[in-house]
C-alpha cells in the first residue's frame, strides 16, 4: 500500500534461531515467530606470518592477509 510503513524486528537468539515479528502502523506488534538455521562454519586462526600490517603515514594504514580463499 502507498505511504504505508511496516516495521520488521529481528532478535538473535542462541547461535540456531532468530525470532521476527511484523509492527504495522497504529497495530499492535505480532507475535514473534522462530525460525531454526544452520550456524555458520568457522575457519582455523591464520598464521601470524601471514599477516601483512603497513602504516601509511597521513592515509589510512593497510592490513592485508596473503593466502586466503574466497569462500562459497
Amino acid at each position: 500500500m502507498p505511504g504505508r510503513r511496516s516495521a520488521f524486528q529481528i532478535k538473535v537468539c542462541r547461535q540456531a534461531s532468530i525470532y521476527v515479528t511484523l509492527t504495522d502502523p497504529g497495530l499492535a506488534e505480532s507475535e514473534a515467530v522462530s525460525k531454526s538455521y544452520a550456524p555458520e562454519a568457522t575457519s582455523p586462526l591464520p598464521d601470524r606470518s601471514r599477516i601483512r600490517i603497513t602504516n601509511r603515514a597521513g592515509r589510512p594504514d593497510e592490513i592485508r592477509l596473503e593466502g586466503v580463499q574466497p569462500g562459497t
